[in-house]
């Protein structure tokens, strides 16, 4: 319905911009025609900007562009996001961004998973891994260029695992070995 009006507005816009530019064309030294022409001409302008503009907003609540929207946001969540993040970045449209968040987790689009009592949607393809050299005993970090198979602390051997984006990882200080 507000695709119709938006197009309806644009239409009478457009319409109203011509014969603004037809009676300015036309003006002759007539007066009258260069008032209608202005007046033609600002209606025009502004029927065809909130044509426009209810044009965007009814894109904006399409379900094809929330998709995208979310899929955005999960991207620069490091491919996991909460209902309070959809509902914080998209505040004027939030209730139908999280019955299409629920949709996309029905389609295997992301995966619903309980962590520290708030349910997370990630999307796997959107996951950020990183790879960590960390000793198995103590903890400590090992620069990925070092070729250390034990650790210089403890002795205990360096193992290689896969961490998300939301982990904390340190930096070597410099009292550490190398």
């Amino acid at each position: 319905m507000k695709r119709l009006a938006a197009v309806s507005f644009m239409a009478a816009g457009v319409v109203a911009v011509l014969l603004g530019l037809l009676f300015l064309v036309g003006f002759g030294g007539h007066i009258y025609r260069l008032a209608v022409a202005g007046v033609m001409l600002v209606c025009g302008a502004a029927l065809l900007g909130l044509g426009v503009r209810w044009w965007k907003l009814a894109e904006a609540q399409s379900p094809e562009q929330l998709r995208k929207d979310i899929l955005s946001l999960a991207g620069r969540k490091a491919g996991s996001l909460t209902e309070t993040d959809l509902v914080a970045a998209m505040p004027d449209r939030a209730g139908r961004a999280v019955q299409t968040l629920e949709e996309m987790a029905r389609a295997g689009v992301c995966t619903p998973r309980l962590v520290a009592g708030v349910t997370r949607y990630e999307f796997a393809e959107l996951l950020s891994i990183i790879v960590i050299r960390k000793c198995s005993h103590c903890g400590w970090e090992a620069p990925l260029s070092s070729s250390a198979t034990a650790c210089p602390r403890c002795g205990a051997p360096i193992v290689a695992s896969r961490g998300v984006d939301d982990q904390g990882i340190g930096l070597d200080t410099p009292d550490d070995p190398p």
